[in-house]
């Protein structure tokens, strides 16, 4: 059942997404600098799993505080296999933190 819901979402259009979302009254919504991971054309579909990044100090960042369970390396270990991560980087560059998931994933 959900690999055929993927599947169907997979051919939904960004015009209609846009359409469904001006119905909803979201006006505001868009994702700053998306880039697709793989040469081809497929569509990226898959549970969310949202991530908000907040950056630290770094003599804040150590070893230690990898650790803990609320850290940024803890949530991306705990991502479920097929998800989709959406981040919040705070206006934040992706290279403050990708090299984390490369690193893992």
């Amino acid at each position: 059942m959900r690999d055929m819901l993927f599947d169907i979402l997979r051919q939904v259009t960004t015009a209609t997404i846009t359409t469904m979302l001006l119905r909803k009254g979201i006006r505001r919504c868009w994702m700053d600098g998306p880039k697709p991971l793989s040469a081809t054309d497929e569509r990226v579909v898959g549970p969310a799993f949202t991530l908000r990044f907040v950056p630290v100090r770094e003599d804040l960042a150590t070893p230690e505080s990898w650790g803990s369970p609320i850290s940024t390396r803890a949530a991306i270990e705990e991502m479920p296999e097929g998800a989709v991560v959406v981040a919040d980087a705070m206006a934040c560059p992706a290279p403050a933190f990708s090299a984390i998931f490369f690193a893992h994933g």
